[in-house]
């Protein structure tokens, strides 16, 4: 699925709504998360898209994946990539010098604070950013709706609900299957075993990503990871029945 020129523009049905003709090829991850030297090697997850879906209708989707690409890349667990450094040391510090952008939004939202410890002891002073949480959630809800059809070749319905950093679904690192079992209504196999999507990764691990799917419906719950250490879990799942 990924040549852009398989598809027949007009004639492949969007990946993301599944009602309106593919006019443009979209990139799943998009290009500026990775740093500009590298992109040229990188094999990027492609599929047909609308123009609507592509650009967002009634959101910046251009400027959300701007804030999230800053955001991700400062990141403690990820801020030591070497491409996440390249990221914030680049454009970020780029969009902070001229006084506009998603790096001085961040900038001026961060607070420092005290660290404590469980038992109560103060461990010093830690920087914290409150984050914009429905822009992390639009980004990475459209993300993991292109990874579905990559992976599955289908259209994510639109009526399935996409809920970003369920993390009640961890358990140990792995997948917890009642809880899985519990989300996938159209579940009627015994016992119960969901399809698994292999971990793959671009760019060093500045994206990665896997999955547990329902062998019965379109749901599943997926795993995205950028620059090796900003994580997320990814719930979808179709409505409960009534």
């Amino acid at each position: 699925m990924n040549n852009p020129n398989q598809f027949r523009w007009g004639k492949s049905q969007c990946a993301y709504c599944g009602k309106s003709p593919a006019t443009e090829a979209e990139h799943v991850v998009a290009r500026g998360f990775f740093p500009k030297s590298i992109r040229a090697s990188i094999p990027f997850i492609i599929v047909p898209a609308c123009k609507d879906c592509n650009h967002g209708v009634g959101s910046d989707l251009n400027n959300d994946e701007d804030y999230v690409r800053s955001y991700l890349s400062m990141m403690f667990n990820a801020q030591f990539h070497k491409n996440s450094l390249a990221i914030a040391n680049g454009e970020v510090a780029r969009s902070m010098d001229t006084g506009h952008g998603a790096g001085r939004k961040l900038l001026t939202g961060i607070k420092i604070t005290d660290k404590v410890s469980e038992s109560g002891l103060w461990l010093g002073h830690e920087l914290r950013s409150k984050p914009e949480w429905d822009r992390i959630d639009r980004v990475l809800s459209k993300i993991v709706r292109g990874l579905h059809f990559h992976e599955t070749g289908r259209v994510l319905p639109p009526d399935h609900i996409v809920t970003v950093n369920a993390q009640k679904l961890l358990k140990s690192g792995k997948i917890d299957l009642d809880l899985f079992m519990a989300f996938d209504h159209n579940m009627d196999r015994n016992p119960y075993v969901p399809k698994q999507v292999a971990r793959q990764e671009l760019g060093d691990y500045t994206f990665a990503w896997w999955a547990y799917l329902s062998p019965n419906s379109d749901s599943g719950v997926w795993f995205i990871s950028f620059y090796n250490g900003a994580m997320a879990a990814v719930v979808t799942v179709l409505p409960p029945k009534a």
